[in-house]
Formats: C-alpha cells, sequence, structure tokens
C-alpha cells in the first residue's frame, strides 16, 4: 500500500528553449533513479498533442515506478495555473511519489510554473528545488534567441544552468557563453558543462535560492480545458489535425489511431527531408513503434515498447519558409503517402 504524504515532496523544474535537450536530460535522470523511489513527471508542451510521454516511456510505467502525465498544448499555467494544479493532484493521489519532475514548454514562462509551486497552498504538498535551465551555446549568437524573452528568462530564473551539447561547441561558443551570461549579470550561477544531457541525480538534491511572490497572470489566450480539441475527431475519423501559434513559432501536429500502420522507410525518409525547428514523432509501423527526435536538421530513432497511436509534432518560426510553403506538402504526403 502507498505511504500517505507526510512531509513536502522534492519538486524539480527542468526548463530550456525548442531543442536544448530537456526530454533528453530527464531520460538520464530516470536511469539513475533510485530503486525504492517512486516518481513522478510532469510534462508540458507546445503542441496539442502530445509526444514527450511517449518518448520518456508509457503513460504509468508501474515496474519502474515513474508516473508520468502531459499537458500538451502551450502553458499550462493558463487560467491562474488550473491545467498544472489539476494533473499534479492526477499525479499525486495516483503515484504518492518521493520525486517530482516538471517540465515546462520550450515556449513558456517558468517564473509562472514557479510562482505557482511557491503558492501558499503547494508549499505544504511540494519543496521546490534548484531550477536548471537548459541551453545550447551555439545558439547565443542568434537574435532569434538570444532576444527572445522568453529565452532570456528561462536563463535569468534558473539556480543551475547547463550548457548542454558540449560535444559540438567549437571555441568560439565558449567565448561567447561567458560573453553573453556576463552580459545578462548571470557569471555567478553554476553551471554545468555537458553533452546529451547527461548531468549527475546529486544535482536534484540541491536547493533553490529563489523567492518571488506571483507574478501578474501572463494571459496567453489558451482554452483551459483538459479535454484535447482533436479527440472527438480522432474517434470518429481515426485522424486529427491540430495547429497553433504563439511566441513567434507555428506547432502542427497529426494523429492516427492504431489501426494506420505506417510504412518504416517512407516515414524515415520524409521526415529526414523536413527542414524546421523542432520535431518528434511516434509511429506504429510494419517493423515495430519508433520515436522519431530531430533538431539542428539531425533526425535520431530509437524504438519503443508500446504506443496505441500515432503522432508527429511539428515547430517552426512563423516567419519561416516552411510556415509559407513546405506544411502543404507535407500534410499531403502524410495524407496519401505514409499509411
Amino acid at each position: 500500500m502507498k505511504q500517505a504524504i507526510t512531509s513536502p515532496i522534492p519538486t524539480h523544474i527542468i526548463t530550456g528553449f525548442l531543442g536544448s535537450g530537456k526530454t533528453t536530460l530527464i531520460s538520464h535522470l530516470m536511469a539513475q533513479k533510485p530503486a525504492h523511489e517512486t516518481w513522478a513527471i510532469l510534462v508540458n508542451e507546445f503542441g496539442e498533442i502530445g509526444i514527450d510521454g511517449k518518448l520518456l516511456g508509457s503513460e504509468n510505467n508501474e515496474a519502474q515506478q515513474v508516473y508520468i502525465k502531459e499537458i500538451p498544448g502551450g502553458c499550462m499555467c493558463c487560467t491562474s495555473g488550473l491545467p498544472m494544479q489539476i494533473a499534479l493532484a492526477q499525479l499525486i493521489s495516483r503515484s504518492r511519489p518521493q520525486r517530482i519532475i516538471i517540465e515546462p514548454t520550450g515556449l513558456g514562462h517558468p517564473e509562472e510554473v514557479i510562482a505557482e509551486l511557491q503558492s501558499e497552498h503547494n508549499r505544504e504538498v511540494m519543496q521546490l528545488m534548484a531550477v536548471m535551465t537548459l541551453f545550447d551555446a551555439r545558439k547565443l549568437n542568434q537574435k532569434k534567441y538570444y532576444q527572445h524573452p522568453v529565452f532570456k528568462q528561462q536563463l535569468q530564473i534558473a539556480d543551475i544552468l547547463v550548457a548542454n551539447k558540449a560535444d559540438l561547441y567549437v571555441e568560439d561558443d565558449i567565448s561567447t557563453m561567458a560573453n553573453t551570461l556576463r552580459e545578462l549579470n548571470l557569471s555567478d550561477k553554476e553551471l554545468l558543462i555537458t553533452e546529451q544531457g547527461k548531468i549527475d541525480f546529486a544535482n536534484l538534491a540541491k536547493p533553490t535560492a529563489r523567492q518571488i511572490p506571483p507574478p501578474a497572470h501572463h494571459h496567453h489566450g489558451h482554452n483551459s480545458s483538459t479535454t484535447p480539441a482533436w479527440q472527438e475527431r480522432l474517434e470518429s475519423e481515426g485522424a486529427a489535425y491540430t495547429q497553433h501559434q504563439k511566441e513567434g513559432f507555428i506547432t502542427e501536429g497529426w494523429i492516427y489511431d492504431g489501426s494506420h500502420i505506417f510504412d518504416f522507410n517512407l516515414v524515415f525518409s520524409l521526415l529526414s527531408s523536413v527542414s524546421v525547428e523542432r520535431l518528434k514523432g511516434v509511429f506504429i509501423t510494419e517493423r515495430g513503434i519508433f520515436g522519431f527526435n530531430k533538431a539542428e536538421d539531425i533526425l535520431s530513432c530509437v524504438e519503443l515498447d508500446e504506443s496505441d497511436d500515432s503522432r508527429l509534432e511539428l515547430i517552426y518560426p512563423d516567419s519561416s519558409e516552411f510556415a509559407q510553403q513546405g506544411k502543404l506538402e507535407l500534410s499531403t504526403t502524410l495524407k496519401t503517402r505514409l499509411s
């Protein structure tokens, strides 16, 4: 029988901009999970359909004592944090965890998540630990990142900065990182330099230094309903498409029920040819179930144990060439060539 919660649960926020490697880092932490601990992981995605939960594992992986729940569709703190409150309450009730990990969307405002966790009613249940922000130092000289307000906020709210993908850095990237952190008055923050999201489990024991009052609510224009708008279409038609736009980016999602069996070679070829900011997918194919991940135009593929549907999510700047031309071609291809 699961134990009642008698003390606040250590709760970790792992944030970072699109493609910084948050999900990969969480996967590495999961591999270091003490056998006696039960973890609850809350994933907030910019896209409407939700894929990270499938890439991390099954939604209710009791064998590993890891419980995963997704909040797709943008900022989970909309409408006074209602989606986040509901999801956390469900996770805690179901799993009685010894540790909670929260991955906000790469385009979300993490200060609102922090404020919600530090609110009076949540402090009795959850203890906020050191906030980690992942970033790719190669992006610090690109205006669309460095000048993006969400990117700056993610760096500023961190207790620990994690410079990820260091195996891809050149000498100029290191000097740019040092200069940028100095310009933003962040040089005194703890900095971890790593590759492929590999950090030591001991970093989770570090406390947060942040004590902030709840900010004025930032309105994002999202519906606070916990039922996705595409669900009814999926149930009636076996497939659904969704799109939304925020913070200068567009996300598109496709989802197909388990009756669709895709051609692996065609899927791999198509996803390899698509040039977007971020791509994630899970496909049921004739070879098995595979998860796809693409950033920096590098496509990776891993076999998964289970999935009851196939999903694809793309994220790209609303000013990109793909926003004007490529998405129509991709939509047509998905409908006619893959299954």
